[in-house]
């Protein structure tokens, strides 16, 4: 869509105006990729292996697909050193995305991979994995913040564990000792009687 320039019913400003703001991403569904820009804001005030994490990702990867999924498999996508080389993979900005990839369903495709990237490599193990991006649960909001509580206090539970296993082996190893120190002690005393 474009101005002509022999049209009297529009000014120099308003021509100026067009001209300065495109739609970022300057693609014909430019929306969906502005919403898939949310939901990855979205992603990370949720716990990484959290329901909500997952089904977040999801919506956003539904939004990007056109009848195709990711042409990558899952193994391929794990193999791949741009996702696992940092401690969260890096995904393209969707708004500016028309930079790295001027077709649109290329855009689409790409990032589509690498939004099941990211659930790979924080998300949780859920159903919705083997169908990601297709038939996406409602996100659990709810069970996120009890997630995180449960989470917290079994990782206390794991060291307080730990903890208490230190001891008993710190415990065990003494025993021996002070028996192989009191052996030692019989031996000696008696060996020349």
């Amino acid at each position: 869509m474009g101005l002509r320039a022999d049209d009297r019913f529009v000014t120099d400003g308003e021509r100026q105006r067009f001209q300065a703001s495109p739609p970022k991403p300057n693609f014909r569904y430019h929306y969906k990729f502005v919403g898939v820009d949310e939901a990855l804001r979205a992603a990370d005030l949720l716990p990484p292996r959290s329901q909500a994490f997952a089904a977040v990702l999801c919506h956003a990867t539904s939004w990007m697909i056109d009848y195709k999924s990711c042409p990558a498999s899952a193994a391929d996508l794990r193999a791949s050193p741009a996702a696992y080389a940092s401690e969260t993979p890096s995904i393209a900005n969707p708004l500016t995305s028309d930079v790295l990839w001027p077709v649109e369903d290329t855009a689409r495709v790409n990032l589509t991979c690498q939004l099941y990237q990211r659930y790979l490599k924080a998300g949780a193990v859920v159903p919705l994995a083997t169908k990601f991006g297709h038939d996406c649960p409602e996100p659990d909001f709810a069970s996120a913040v009890q997630f995180v509580q449960a989470q917290t206090i079994r990782d206390a539970r794991r060291r307080t564990q730990m903890i208490r296993h230190r001891w008993t082996v710190l415990f065990q190893l003494a025993l021996i000792a002070l028996c192989l120190g009191a052996s030692t002690w019989w031996f000696w005393r008696h060996r020349y009687v």
